[in-house]
């Protein structure tokens, strides 16, 4: 893009220039084909400029609103799915806080809150319509709550109820809310990265015919404008 307008102001120096010349020459102030050729070049210029201005606006939009959040969603996601995962194979297991057990502490603490942990990346990302905003933080300690009650439960030899509480109880309604808030977040700023991306890419609608069509004025006003300076001489 900034070659093109670089090579577009050098077209318009060289036809100013030209212009003066035949102007020193001929004892003629204007040109008419020049004047409509240079004309076509600024409209070029111009037209290049803002599809570059409005679509550059629309894709640092898209990935600052729309896909730079999705992806930190999407990473809490996958850490809240492993975790839970885990929290239902220790139960598998039957065996008390196992391997399995471990890796979950291991997710909750990649997942946060806290600083530098996926959930505060997602409590920071810009606010959109549709996504669940700082109230996922709750919805996670929720979760890690019923969770602590659920090996509670296990250790205690109650594993029939951490199980219920697994599968439909209170540890499960809580991971559901999390994960329903977090999947709804990946999809409110997918929504905004679609729409951006929309917005670039009507920026440049036409743009390319545009830029032909503007070319081959400038050539034929060109050639017209210097022909007609020649035929006076014949």
């Amino acid at each position: 893009m900034v070659i093109a307008i670089l090579i577009g102001l050098g077209i318009g120096y060289v036809l100013l220039r030209t212009s003066r010349w035949l102007a020193r020459h001929t004892h003629r102030v204007l040109n008419a084909g020049l004047v409509v050729a240079l004309l076509a070049v600024v409209v070029s210029l111009v037209w290049l400029a803002s599809a570059f201005a409005t679509g550059r606006g629309d894709l640092l939009h898209a990935q600052q609103y729309g896909s730079g959040p999705a992806q930190a969603f999407a990473r809490a996601d996958v850490a809240a799915l492993q975790a839970h995962a885990d929290e239902n194979l220790t139960l598998i297991d039957n065996s008390g806080d196992d391997s399995y057990q471990a890796d979950f502490l291991t997710q909750q603490k990649l997942l946060g809150p806290g600083t530098g942990t996926l959930l505060a990346a997602v409590t920071t990302a810009p606010l959109v319509a549709g996504a669940p905003g700082p109230a996922v933080v709750a919805d996670a300690q929720a979760w890690y709550k019923a969770h602590a009650a659920l090996r509670a439960q296990d250790d205690g030899g109650a594993h029939a109820a951490a199980v219920n509480s697994a599968l439909g109880g209170a540890s499960a309604a809580r991971f559901a809310t999390l994960s329903s808030a977090l999947e709804s977040g990946i999809t409110a700023h997918q929504t905004v990265f679609a729409s951006s991306a929309r917005g670039r890419r009507d920026a440049f609608t036409g743009l390319e015919i545009g830029m032909i069509v503007a070319s081959l004025v400038m050539a034929a006003s060109c050639a017209w404008g210097l022909t007609r300076r020649l035929a006076e001489y014949r």
